[in-house]
């Protein structure tokens, strides 16, 4: 068997690990067990459909999954899925709807460490919240999160929980930071190419204290902090969901956690090309 320890959960698989995953060497037994199910067991459903005890997650030629109360994830490999692409759907998707069903908020973001603490920047695909968190972190901050943020609350605030050392870019945005893309090894297909994988020495491997959010916004807004119910539908937007039916009231865990994240944390709008700008950079780099 193989561990890992991602988002704050040691993980067990039977399957290979990428050597970018944090290894999970503690004595304790595992929170998440991995395994590969038979064909005999695979789900019958056609489509993605999210619940609190048993969620399963269709990704036609690629993956079926069960994720069962948080604890087991049953995976059936498809013809197109690779070894490297299984685990990146584990640790994407199929995680991400562990740790939901284990009551943390899952958001669609990259998360940075400042001195002042972490910062979730959240954004739909293509946003640029990853070329973001890459440049900050060549600018030296700790990277926390890409992709998957998951927020749990504690006695002392909201918590990111860290992830593994990689930020995912599309070509042009490693050009953007100064990479060659072609010297950056492959981690993912895409529609717009093949994603690249940017390795980063510098890791938080402790949940970091969340002290800011940035959303980056697809139409055009002002740099500003929001508030209220501007606050809680800005990050409500950026939940990280892949396609899949909910059961009734699901979403009501969700709506709760980001009321109490928004009730602690300061919350900031941003359009992308605004993103680069003085005041941005310096609320980023700060923290402050």
């Amino acid at each position: 068997m193989n561990r890992a320890r991602l988002y704050g959960l040691g993980i067990e698989t039977e399957f290979f690990l990428p050597d970018w995953f944090v290894l999970d060497t503690s004595s304790r037994g595992p929170d998440v067990i991995v395994r590969i199910g038979s064909p005999q067991g695979k789900p019958a459903a056609d489509s993605s459909q999210f619940g609190a005890e048993r969620s399963v997650l269709v990704f036609p030629g690629w993956l079926d999954a069960d994720v069962l109360d948080g604890r087991e994830i049953v995976v059936h490999p498809g013809p197109e899925c690779d070894e490297k692409m299984l685990a990146l759907l584990v640790a994407g998707p199929a995680l991400a709807v562990a740790l939901r069903q284990r009551g943390s908020l899952v958001l669609h973001g990259s998360a940075v460490r400042a001195s002042e603490g972490c910062i979730a920047i959240l954004g739909p695909s293509g946003s640029g919240k990853s070329t973001a968190a890459a440049r900050l972190v060549e600018s030296g901050l700790q990277l926390v999160a890409d992709d998957v943020v998951a927020i749990t609350p504690s006695m002392n605030g909201q918590r990111v929980q860290p992830a593994y050392p990689l930020v995912k870019l599309w070509p042009e945005a490693a050009r953007l930071i100064g990479r060659d893309p072609t010297e950056l090894p492959v981690v993912e297909a895409g529609d717009r190419g093949l994603k690249r994988g940017l390795r980063v020495s510098d890791f938080a491997t402790d949940p970091a204290p969340l002290s800011k959010v940035v959303v980056i916004r697809p139409d055009q807004v002002d740099f500003a902090s929001i508030r209220g119910p501007e606050a809680v539908k800005a990050i409500s937007d950026n939940l990280y969901v892949p396609p899949y039916r909910v059961e009734e009231g699901q979403w009501k865990g969700d709506f709760s956690s980001i009321a109490a994240l928004v009730s602690e944390v300061e919350v900031f709008q941003v359009e992308r090309e605004a993103l680069s700008g003085p005041a941005v950079q310096g609320l980023l780099e700060r923290g402050d």
